[in-house]
């Protein structure tokens, strides 16, 4: 199913860090607000059609369809 990238947008801006369990492999806890969920995640996981990239001490890099995105 294609996405407009807009969507991706917005699908980015729905979802808030809740917290970054820092560890050597270190994990993420995403809320949904659209969902009012929250997701525990790890390198690699999907959480909306998005791709956990990378999780630092301060933020996570997310991707999709060749795209990037930082939540903070």
């Amino acid at each position: 199913q294609e996405v407009d990238p807009t969507d991706y947008n917005q699908i980015v801006a729905d979802l808030k860090i809740v917290g970054i369990i820092w560890s050597e492999n270190p994990q993420v806890m995403i809320e949904s607000k659209k969902e009012s969920k929250t997701f525990l995640l790890n390198n690699n996981d999907k959480i909306n059609q998005l791709t956990v990239k990378e999780i630092k001490k301060d933020k996570v890099v997310l991707t999709g369809e060749g795209r990037e995105w930082e939540l903070r």
